[in-house]
């Protein structure tokens, strides 16, 4: 496979003629990262690491690429489709192409640099046949297994947290500032066109109050209390939700939490 590049020696050439003090020259900055992506990156496990360390270090919006389907072509003979049923659970068949091509997506994925990089098949859309569900497969760390399968994981919108329940301090949801959140999770069902997933962590790229704007706000109300947190949803696009703080469905980190959350039990 590739060999990877240095992403803060990249990060650091190409911000070093910006004022990043400057709101509009951080914009101009993360608009430069996109255009070297775009032109030296667009075919390269590492684009969407790099983009993704920028977003965070300029305060921009995640700019997803489906590079792994783009390193992967097909022949257009591939079919898949994918059904539930509660007696069988998740089952995926595909002809002899198909299958190739899923091997070679998921092995191609497993070389990504970035954690959390993904794999869309849209429905309706090749390579999935008839009514199939979408598909979307995602790189996770060990650790976030480990997360999923703790005994902590969460079961309710009390403020527990994966990871910190075993006599560990609990962190205090409800003290958490607004415009200190790194990441969110929402417990319940979201409206499928928010295409969000119940309980995954999305890494919260901006915050500001809520205003009126016309987006999907969780609850009915428009209270002066509720916020507008920017993510990048599943299918990589950029999106914005408004919610309360204090909704005792939706989990709310900043960064030091997260940190303490990865890091595991007794670190702190």
């Amino acid at each position: 496979m590739e060999e990877h590049i240095d992403i803060e020696g990249l990060l650091h050439d190409l911000l070093s003629g910006y004022d990043l003090e400057d709101p509009a020259a951080r914009k101009d900055a993360y608009q430069c990262c996109l255009d070297y992506a775009d032109i030296n990156l667009k075919l390269s496990l590492d684009r969407n690491a790099f983009i993704s360390r920028a977003s965070n270090v300029l305060g921009q919006e995640m700019v997803f690429a489906e590079v792994v389907r783009d390193l992967v072509p097909g022949t257009g003979d591939e079919k898949i489709h994918m059904d539930y049923t509660p007696e069988l659970g998740m089952v995926i068949s595909g002809n002899r192409a198909g299958l190739t091509y899923v091997s070679r997506i998921l092995e191609t994925l497993s070389h990504a640099t970035l954690e959390g990089e993904h794999v869309h098949l849209h429905g309706g859309e090749w390579p999935l046949a008839g009514n199939s569900y979408p598909i979307t497969w995602y790189l996770e760390s060990d650790r976030w297994f480990e997360m999923i399968d703790a005994e902590g994981e969460v079961t309710s919108g009390d403020g527990e947290i994966p990871g910190m329940d075993r006599g560990e301090e609990m962190l205090s949801l409800d003290e958490v500032s607004p415009r200190d959140v790194f990441a969110l999770q929402l417990l319940n069902p979201i409206p499928r066109e928010m295409k969000m997933t119940p309980r995954t962590l999305y890494l919260v790229t901006r915050t500001e109050p809520y205003r009126g704007q016309k987006i999907w706000r969780k609850g009915d109300s428009e209270s002066e209390s509720m916020w507008v947190f920017h993510f990048v949803r599943d299918d990589g696009n950029p999106e914005k939700i408004a919610l309360e703080p204090d909704d005792p469905d939706v989990i709310l980190l900043r960064q030091g939490d997260l940190g303490q959350l990865l890091a595991g039990p007794g670190t702190h």
